[in-house]
């Protein structure tokens, strides 16, 4: 069997690559592209396709006419998205887009079989397709990758933490109020965030940390909790919640909005809380910092959470299968 992914930019560790060693050792050849910007560029990729079992697209919505091509070209079409593309971003004051949701529409249609990345992106397949099309895939991690973090070390501050890309830095500001009133009721909390952009406010002490895939892993385990704020809109149901996966992966407790998959991820005082107003945001970060052992406990029943659903080995099995029914016809 060969398949090619597409996808609309290198890397797609996370959602595609951790696949590939699983995929290679049940026989599969796999072959990893970008969607070419050019209209030529494209047409050449296009015409190899026909020498694949399965064309896997991620995440991009495509022109009509290309979409036509690609579908022409392919045996077997597999359409697989983890954000709300349907919709703008939650910084814009209108989510609805028709011609978002029109081109979505097509891709769905036209695939032979739909990822979804969480129920909530299931549903909105579902408008346009039959049950039977959709199948959910959360995105994992390799456990192997993340040995649990060392809680044995005293260490005379504790770390509130943070990870993700700058363009959803925004939802951290929203929790300036929180850890503003937490830095003055605990002297030795410090905020570090793991991006590729900052931001400053002075009365809270801040560790800035630019992102590197070398020091991911043990960045994570510097942090003593893990925070994931959102909002409540639409854009945010479709997350994938990889920052919180990622955080029980290496044994932190979760401090996080019950928004989407959030709540899949972290069960409400078995590894982590849920918080939607500041008071809850204080009062459950407050239990934390304050009881050493429960973090350690929470972090640790992070972590079984994700070895049963969020790991590579259990999310690159249901994409294997999916493979194997649509070249099989079962």
């Amino acid at each position: 069997m060969k398949v090619i992914f597409l996808t609309h930019q290198r890397p797609q560790g996370y959602r595609i690559q951790h696949y590939f060693p699983s995929l290679r050792h049940q026989g599969v050849e796999v072959d990893l592209r970008v969607i070419p910007r050019g209209r030529m560029s494209r047409s050449r990729l296009f015409g190899e396709l026909p020498a694949y079992d399965v064309v896997y697209i991620q995440r991009r919505l495509l022109a009509s006419l290309d979409l036509f091509f690609l579908r022409k070209a392919s045996k077997r079409l597999v359409y697989d998205f983890d954000d709300a593309v349907m919709y703008r971003s939650s910084r814009h004051s209108n989510q609805f887009s028709l011609s978002r949701r029109w081109a979505f529409r097509r891709m769905v249609r036209i695939s032979d079989a739909v990822i979804a990345g969480n129920q909530f992106l299931k549903g909105e397949a579902l408008k346009y397709v039959g049950e039977g099309k959709v199948t959910v895939v959360p995105t994992a991690v390799d456990m192997e990758r993340y040995p649990p973090k060392e809680y044995g070390k005293p260490r005379d501050s504790i770390t509130l933490g943070w990870i993700g890309s700058g363009s959803t830095l925004w939802y951290l500001r929203n929790l300036i109020p929180v850890l503003e009133t937490l830095c003055r009721r605990y002297p030795q909390l410090k905020l570090k965030v793991v991006s590729d952009e900052f931001f400053d406010f002075s009365p809270v002490p801040l560790v800035k940390k630019k992102w590197a895939l070398e020091d991911e892993v043990s960045d994570l385990q510097s942090f003593d909790i893990g925070l994931m704020p959102l909002t409540e809109d639409v854009w945010s149901q479709g997350k994938c919640g990889l920052k919180a996966v990622q955080y029980s992966a290496a044994g932190i407790p979760i401090v996080c909005s019950p928004i989407g998959i959030n709540r899949d991820i972290v069960e409400d005082g078995l590894n982590g809380y849920w918080a939607s107003t500041d008071a809850q945001w204080v009062e459950r970060i407050s239990r934390l910092v304050e009881d050493p052992p429960l973090r350690v406990q929470m972090g640790m029943e992070g972590r079984k959470r994700v070895e049963r659903s969020f790991s590579v080995d259990v999310t690159s099995k249901k994409v294997y299968d999916l493979f194997l029914r649509l070249c099989t016809g079962g």
